[in-house]
Parts: structure tokens; sequence; C-alpha cells
């Protein structure tokens, strides 16, 4: 445990109890050929006709686990698109079943994108295409059958690369300065998605100066072709509360009705909710509303939703312990709730990076690399596979 671990240990203490896990487990490195272990954290999709896991190896080459309701296979992606090494994590998405988009930061600082079209993989640099700024983080990807947008912190600014449809020409905008003079900088991971298409939401945590250095949340959103910006938590946000700083990235989730940005401040979670037809920011403590307590919450956590079942997990480091846990918030309607996923009876393998979660079939899918150096999945109802 690092020296930072054991000070936080020592101030903290861990109100609620774990019970049993009621998660089902998935070692897919035991049902495929996979032997490159991962490094980072794995991307997650799901739908009832595909789940796909994305991951960057030790060799830092992208690999993927894919199945069609037929068992996972392992893929090394990067081979098929003739792809440069990948830097950092990926981020996944589908335009349209089976048409796969991936993006990844390279070793040049690079944007690039490696896509499946009609079975043919191909690797393009956006970064170099039309020489826009080159990258700080890796990218976070929205793709769909209209849109494809690739957004990243770069070097001068929020970097935001779109195209509409699946064949058009790259645009390129530098969002945070040209369209909004207040925005903090950004050097970390950002969340994207869209209300509505082409309603656009990008959401980050910035760093401004306002009695020293400090960190919040920072949205920008377009609507009806307008973009509009401002923080989320803090002082700053108009909200009429104390948001406490986040420590970690945010997720996103938005629909045409609701905005939702969970994020943790490295104690306890916490979620901004916010309408799309208006009014302030609402700050929701998951830890305090699921009853937890406090429990020291590591990295940046992720979010499935839907109208009847509501997802937040992130991985914690419990009581005593070495390596981190996965603590999932879920409201079903019935108030929030949280459980500890890999609290087994035979403990599930503890995490060793960030943790991915998705519904399938109504019910969630998590995705973390484990300390075995295995991609692991935790589920509820039936197998991904």
């Amino acid at each position: 445990m690092s020296m930072l671990r054991v000070g936080l240990f020592l101030t903290l203490f861990v109100t609620g109890s774990f019970a049993q896990s009621t998660y089902n487990h998935l070692d897919l490195f035991s049902v495929t050929p996979a032997n490159v272990q991962p490094q980072g954290t794995p991307t997650l999709y799901a739908s009832s006709v595909t789940r796909q896991i994305d991951y960057r190896g030790t060799d830092n080459v992208i690999y993927s686990f894919n199945t069609y309701n037929h068992g996972f296979s392992w893929t090394n992606l990067s081979s098929l698109g003739h792809a440069p090494g990948a830097a950092g994590d990926p981020a996944m998405g589908y335009t349209s079943t089976p048409q796969n988009v991936v993006a990844f930061r390279g070793f040049d600082n690079h944007i690039y994108r490696l896509a499946a079209q009609n079975g043919v993989w191909v690797t393009t640099d956006l970064t170099g295409s039309s020489n826009p700024l080159q990258a700080l983080a890796d990218p976070s990807l929205f793709a769909s059958s209209v849109v494809q947008n690739v957004d990243y912190a770069a070097v001068g600014g929020l970097e935001q690369i779109y195209r509409y449809g699946t064949s058009g020409s790259w645009t390129i905008a530098n969002l945070a300065p040209s369209l909004c003079g207040n925005a903090p900088s950004v050097s970390s991971a950002l969340a994207i998605t869209y209300t509505s298409l082409p309603e656009n939401i990008v959401v980050y945590n910035g760093l401004y100066n306002s009695n020293g250095q400090k960190w919040d949340l920072f949205a920008l959103t377009a609507k009806n072709g307008q973009w509009t910006c401002g923080f989320i938590t803090g002082s700053l946000s108009g909200n009429g509360s104390v948001s406490p700083a986040p420590n970690s990235s945010p997720a996103l989730y938005a629909d045409a009705n609701i905005i939702l940005v969970p994020y943790t401040n490295g104690y306890q979670a916490f979620e901004v909710q916010s309408f799309v037809s208006g009014g302030n920011p609402i700050p929701v403590n998951l830890s305090t509303a699921s009853g937890i307590g406090v429990v020291i919450t590591m990295g940046n956590p992720s979010i499935a939703y839907s109208s009847s079942a509501h997802y937040v997990a992130v991985r914690a480091l419990l009581g005593n312990q070495s390596y981190d846990d996965i603590i999932v918030f879920s409201n079903t309607g019935q108030g929030w709730h949280y459980e500890c996923a890999t609290c087994a009876t035979n403990h599930y393998p503890y995490a060793a990076s960030d943790v991915r979660i998705a519904l399938y079939n109504g019910n969630p899918v998590i995705a973390y690399s484990g300390v075995d150096g295995h991609v692991h999945l935790l589920y509820k109802g039936p197998s991904p596979q």
C-alpha cells in the first residue's frame, strides 16, 4: 500500500458493511486464447447483438474480446488495421452493428481512429490529417450512424474532431478558447455524449485560478447550434450548494430529458444531475444516499442508465486491504443502494484499473483489469457470452 493510501486510511473510516456479492464472474482469459496482459482500463460496449471489450496490452497493442451471442473471441485489432502503438487507453463505440470504431492516443501524441467498415479495418491519423493540436490525454469517443465525435485535451485547448455520416469529411474545432472565454484548462480525460442529435455535451475536470489553483467540473453544451459553458460543481456553479471539488475525471450520461455526471472526491461518490428542460444542476451525494458512508474511492467512475435502472461503479479501498474492490451504487426506483461487486465468498480478483459498466438486457455488466493480469467481467442476469 502506498504512503498516500496509508495516510488516507488512518484518517478515514468505513461505515458500511459488505454483504455477499450478487454478481457473477467471468475471466475472459479463461474462455479465449488471450495471452497478452492488459495495462490501463478496458472499454465496454453491450447490446442485445454484441458485447465487446477492448484493451491496451502490455505490448501497446489494442486487443478486443467480442461475442455475437456465441462465445467470446479474442482479436488483435492493431494488426488488422496496421495501427501504431497505443500510448493510452482506447475509447470504443459503434456507428451501427457491426461497424466498430476505436480511438486512441499514439506515442507521437496524435489521435488515431481504428475502424471496421464492411469487415475491413482501417487506421486514420486524425491529428496529422488536418494538423489540429496534439493530445495531452486519452480521447473520448461518441459514435452513431449519424455522427462520430472524438474529443481530447490538447496543448492549448480542447479539441473536437467530428463528422456526420460514415464517410463525410472531418471538421476540427478548438472548443474551450473559441467558444468559452472562461473555460478552465484541461489536461485529463473528458466525457462526451449527445442528449439528442446534434445536442452535444462535453464535461471535464477543469483547473482554474480562484484563490489559488482549484479543480471543478466544467460543462460545454451545444443546443440549437449555440454553445453554452459553465461550472457544474463548486461555488461558481450557481446551484446554491458547495459541491466538493473532484479528484477524478467525470463520467457522463445524457438523453433528451436528463444529464447525469458522476465523479468522486477521493472519499465519497457524487453525481450532478441536470434536466435538459432547464434549471440549476443538482448535486447528489451517492455515498450518503446509499448508506455506505466514507470509503476511499480510487480512480474514475463509470455510469449506466435506463428509465428503470441507474448504476454508478467505482473502485474503492475497503478496510485495511492493499488492493481495490469495486463498489456499485444503484437506484432501481427504490432509492440508492450500494454493493461490493467483488466481495464474493471466493473473492473475485481485485481491480488493477478503473471500471466500465454497461447494461445488457437491462442488467449491469462490469469490465475491469484485475491484479492477476486478466480482463474480467462481473454481471447480473444472463451471461454476456
